[in-house]
């Protein structure tokens, strides 16, 4: 993508965002890539006494090599993701759409891993709190009345009662969401804290009609933009005055990322 920005345009980013996973796996990479290594040590092979390697800090740059400039690599503060949502059917109902965030469970596994949690606090709004990512705060567009819409929680733990007939971890277990909206079970934690949630959506479609939601992490109190603008062009205006429009699609494209 740099070289065809390049050789069509004559443009170079002057800044690439990122998220903060990707941040992440961009410095992990660099560290361990094993086909060609990107980081290189050299070792005195005569000392009998043993040593070890550390690393630490995040790759900040990435260079260019269609320029020569060194670009600076930036987690980017907000993202948006839109869903937008199509009644198939003949006639107009009621569609779910649950939205949903949760942590990788390796808290289980890994020694010393820190809990991280998800936890409401207030109408459409999740505080977000992680040992690495820090903390942010999820957001829930409006439903389509213009109310907000309500979270549920759960852990991200397997269901060992109904896999194995084994004790579960926790009486909130990661299917709980699931089980809460299509069976009605007691299956969310009713405080409203967990390392699971979704936004539970419940839409009112006609036949062959799309709706749209939205919703959206940054950083925990952040006054970049007020959490009442859900509209990528708001985001998109939010940037850097000295990014071109073309550029700036570019930046975002980059920075929000949904697999």
């Amino acid at each position: 993508m740099l070289m065809q920005m390049w050789n069509t345009y004559r443009l170079s980013p002057t800044v690439i965002y990122v998220n903060a996973q990707e941040q992440k796996n961009i410095t992990n990479k660099c560290l361990t890539n094993a086909s060609g290594p990107l980081v290189r040590y050299n070792v005195d092979a005569s000392q009998s006494a043993p040593y070890e390697f550390t690393a630490s800090g995040v790759v900040r740059w990435y260079y260019n090599p269609f320029t020569g400039v060194e670009i600076p690599l930036v987690v980017h503060p907000d993202l948006l993701m839109t869903v937008e949502v199509t009644n198939a059917g003949p006639e107009a109902d009621v569609l779910h759409v649950l939205p949903t965030a949760w942590f990788r469970n390796t808290w289980s596994w890994e020694v010393d891993s820190g809990r991280p949690s998800l936890e409401a606090t207030g109408a459409g709004v999740v505080d977000v709190r992680h040992p690495f990512l820090g903390d942010l705060e999820l957001l829930a567009g409006p439903d389509a009345d213009g109310t907000a819409v309500p979270a549920l929680f759960c852990d991200n733990e397997t269901n060992t009662a109904r896999l194995y007939g084994a004790p579960s971890p926790t009486p909130f277990p990661k299917d709980g969401i699931n089980d809460h909206v299509v069976s009605g079970a007691a299956s969310v934690n009713p405080d409203q804290v967990g390392t699971k949630c979704a936004f539970w959506y419940r839409l009112s479609v006609p036949a062959g009609e799309t709706v749209e939601v939205r919703v959206r992490l940054r950083p925990s109190g952040s006054t970049l933009r007020p959490a009442a603008a859900f509209g990528a062009d708001s985001i998109l205006a939010s940037l850097p005055k000295t990014i071109t429009p073309a550029l700036s699609t570019f930046c975002i494209c980059l920075a929000v990322t949904f697999t």
